[in-house]
């Protein structure tokens, strides 16, 4: 089947693409080659040694049954199911994504090919894997660039360095910026030799693999965590499996009860600090974003839903300040856009959310519009909570259930609750009209 460039040129993501045009047709993506790039990515479609690359890190890809007017070749590839950013990643999962270049770099290097980009901007995450996903980027080559080692610096050494010598701070300000701010600065050209070690690396540039290899084992040791918050200590779970349904709390057997109510699909979860309740939805059938602010706990949650092979993604964001579209062209696409998931789950955060950032119930509500498809649970923790009850939210008129609900109302109109624990704390599920 022939497609007109014309017809898919609608789903082609925003930006710049000089090696081959990248489109959705049928739910399916696929990526348009021509003239040496086509030939190029032939030879590795019919090389012997092609999953060797898939190994390393390479997204999956295969010779599509469509054609492109003007294009040699076509090849579909593997969907990721969600797209992040490296913004978005907790350090740690900026250093495993920087060890995947590096195996993928020393596997193409084996058969004299290479990357043509360094930035992890051509990486995404399925789960807990990193996967480089920009097959454009694959070149001829037969050694490491002086270019593409400023590249993989700026980018990923350098934020993994700050946080190795103690300013976690400044590393979380570099890894968060694209290529301004602090990140700007450390290029200057008196701070530039900065690291010495990596840059010792640059006498290995003209035996590729070698060089990949030390690499990978370079970024290997560099730090796993960026720097800590008041929530970073946070205990969830009592140190009760998932799945000891006889040890659960009254909050446990809540939520519990309430996602067995829910259809298996994708899930957001909400401050989900340790993970236990993104856990929980995995039991019940659930692919799931794990948003929260802190660093640390993320970090430990990505590994260990990646010793546990759990489809899990920890993402660093604070829900009422997303991620907007930038970028050349705005071609990166806002948070919403990219995470919303059939099922949100926000315990524990909205009485931080009304009560810390001044957020209103309307705000909340808007909020989980946008980030949730079908169905909210979320958490109401009433004023005459011990814990509540100290704030000043307390003694605000409008803190009440009813209002919640109220709020709530104009996209998710049923609603359900379950007591929780400690009384009088209740979860609730809300669902839009079927």
């Amino acid at each position: 089947m022939t497609i007109r460039l014309r017809d898919v040129i609608g789903t082609m993501p925003a930006g710049i693409d000089t090696r081959g045009v990248l489109f959705e047709f049928d739910g399916t993506l696929h990526r348009g080659f021509n003239g040496a790039e086509a030939r190029l990515v032939e030879k590795i479609l019919e090389s012997p040694w092609l999953e060797e690359l898939f190994v390393a890190g390479l997204v999956r890809f295969r010779r599509s049954s469509l054609s492109l007017e003007n294009h040699d070749l076509v090849v579909e590839i593997e969907r990721v199911p969600v797209v992040s950013y490296p913004t978005e990643w907790p350090t740690v999962m900026l250093r495993e994504a920087g060890v995947m270049i590096a195996r993928v770099g020393a596997a193409l290097a084996r058969h004299e090919l290479g990357l043509h980009d360094a930035h992890p901007w051509n990486v995404l995450f399925d789960g807990t894997r990193p996967l480089w996903v920009d097959l454009g980027s694959i070149v001829e080559a037969k050694e490491v660039s002086k270019a593409w080692m400023w590249e993989y610096r700026r980018h990923i050494v350098l934020p993994l360095a700050v946080h190795s010598i103690g300013l976690r701070q400044l590393g979380d300000a570099i890894q968060r910026t694209h290529s301004r701010g602090w990140k700007a600065r450390l290029d200057a050209r008196s701070l530039r030799i900065l690291p010495v070690r990596y840059w010792r690396l640059g006498r290995l540039r003209r035996d590729p693999v070698r060089f990949f290899q030390h690499l990978a084992s370079y970024v290997e040791g560099m730090p796993d965590r960026g720097a800590s918050t008041a929530w970073s200590g946070y205990e969830q779970g009592h140190g009760v499996d998932v799945g000891d349904h006889v040890r659960y709390n009254g909050k446990e057997r809540a939520v519990d009860e309430l996602l067995a109510l829910v259809a298996p699909g994708t899930l957001i979860d909400i401050g989900a600090n340790a993970g236990w309740f993104s856990r929980l939805a995995v039991a019940h059938g659930h692919s799931v974003v794990a948003i929260d602010t802190d660093d640390p706990t993320l970090g430990a949650l990505y590994l260990g839903a990646r010793r546990d092979r759990l489809p899990i993604l920890p993402l660093l964001m604070d829900i009422m300040w997303p991620s907007g579209s930038y970028g050349l062209g705005l071609g990166y696409a806002a948070a919403p856009d990219r995470l919303r998931c059939d099922t949100a789950l926000a315990l524990a955060v909205l009485h931080h959310i009304v009560g810390r950032q001044g957020v209103t119930f309307g705000a909340f509500a808007k909020a989980m519009d946008s980030f949730a498809r079908q169905k909210v649970i979320v958490e109401f923790i009433p004023r005459d909570d011990a814990h509540v009850s100290r704030w000043q939210l307390a003694h605000e008129p409008w803190y009440e259930p009813e209002r919640f609900i109220a709020a709530m109302a104009p996209y998710f109109r049923h609603v359900r609750s379950v007591p929780s624990s400690p009384p009088p704390r209740v979860v609730m599920l809300f669902e839009r009209d079927a």
